[in-house]
């Protein structure tokens, strides 16, 4: 895996790059493959919570269709300041994705953390979110989980130990309003934005992307 951004020349692009969009060109990725990377994502997120007490923070996770293995990478918000910040930071990782023509998205959250920057402080919610995102519809999935505290990480902050209620999947089920702006800059801005360009200057805005690499046992 390489961490950060690559030399422009070969970054990830989707094949509509430059090419023009045309409504109905791209078949949705498997759903069981989708599956496969949201368990991925959730593992790292469960990590980070047992072990540095941390809620994951809101990331994009691009699909290209067009390539022999189509998850390509994904970037993470930059940090924010509760509100505005938040929700403009959040809705920000549209362009990402709108930058590299991707053709599919997952995206990851913490409920509570989400919540808590966008409103602050409140009875929120605990549940990984994941959402499997295409050009005209979306699957959410929804992990909730009991907070049961650990003993204290190595941040200086307790652990977390969750303890998960039922998974349940929701098709077109509501979202919040920076995920509802984010996907619309994607979909709206396909093709219109330059890579060269838009990744560096969200990398320097505090945005942290990771490309994969693969080989044989994967990224």
């Amino acid at each position: 895996m390489i961490d950060g951004l690559v030399p422009a020349g070969t970054l990830p692009l989707g094949t509509a790059h430059g090419s023009g969009w045309k409504d109905g060109l791209t078949v949705p990725i498997d759903r069981a493959y989708v599956q496969r990377i949201e368990q991925r994502i959730v593992e790292r997120a469960i990590e980070g919570l047992r072990f540095e007490g941390m809620a994951p923070r809101p990331q994009l996770h691009f699909i290209l269709e067009d390539r022999p293995e189509p998850h390509a990478g994904y970037v993470m918000s930059r940090f924010y300041h509760r509100g505005a910040d938040a929700h403009a930071a959040i809705a920000g990782l549209g362009r990402a994705a709108a930058a590299i023509c991707s053709t599919q998205l997952v995206l990851m959250w913490e409920e509570c953390d989400l919540r808590a920057s966008l409103f602050g402080a409140g009875d929120h919610p605990d549940g990984i979110v994941t959402v499997d995102a295409t050009f005209d519809d979306h699957i959410l999935t929804w992990r909730p989980y009991e907070v049961v505290f650990g003993p204290i990480g190595f941040r200086g902050v307790p652990t977390v130990q969750p303890r998960w209620g039922d998974v349940l999947q929701l098709p077109g089920a509501p979202l919040p309003g920076p995920i509802l702006d984010l996907l619309a800059a994607w979909r709206t801005q396909l093709t219109t934005l330059d890579p060269a360009v838009e990744l560096p200057a969200m990398q320097r805005s505090g945005y942290e992307f990771r490309w994969y690499v693969y080989d044989e046992e994967g990224p």
